[in-house]
């Protein structure tokens, strides 16, 4: 989402995660204040991002060894991933409806106060989109390894 905050006539940001939000607001900082994510939690979120493409990686490399134990942990780590992907929209909802203004999940708007105005304009980042379509594929691939793979060798 990109707010343009007239009164200092600079281009302002937040950026909307499923555990929260990120932004650079000064003057209309009031408003996203109960949103802000504290630094622990985004770490928290790095970690489970980057240890799901460890177990991600991992069983790949065990679908030769291990298929069944393989297969499944690709299939559970893609439902998480894809549970935690549609957590986003929860979040994005309640964000925008507590807004001075009903703000668009997907659009754009002017408001218009006495000491100032904001176009705001919301969109989902092309990251949203790829973190679906890749945890569809990661739950995918461990169904399609697990009916393939059946028949032979370790599992």
């Amino acid at each position: 989402m990109n707010v343009r905050e007239l009164t200092t006539n600079r281009m302002s940001y937040i950026h909307i995660y499923a555990y929260g939000l990120v932004h650079n607001m000064t003057e209309l900082r009031q408003w996203v204040l109960r949103h802000e994510t504290p630094p622990h939690l985004m770490l928290a979120a790095r970690a489970y991002l980057y240890s799901s493409a460890a177990l991600a990686a991992a069983s790949a490399l065990l679908i030769f060894k291990r298929r069944r134990v393989a297969s499944v942990l690709l299939a559970a780590v893609g439902a998480v991933y894809l549970a935690y992907t549609l957590a986003f929209l929860p979040v994005l909802h309640e964000g925008v409806t507590t807004a001075p203004r009903e703000i668009p999940m997907q659009g754009e708007l002017w408001i218009y106060e006495v000491f100032y105005s904001l176009h705001v304009v919301t969109y989902f980042d092309v990251g949203y989109y790829l973190s679906l379509a890749s945890s569809l594929l990661l739950v995918l691939t461990g169904l399609l390894a697990a009916r393939v793979l059946r028949g032979g060798g370790a599992g």
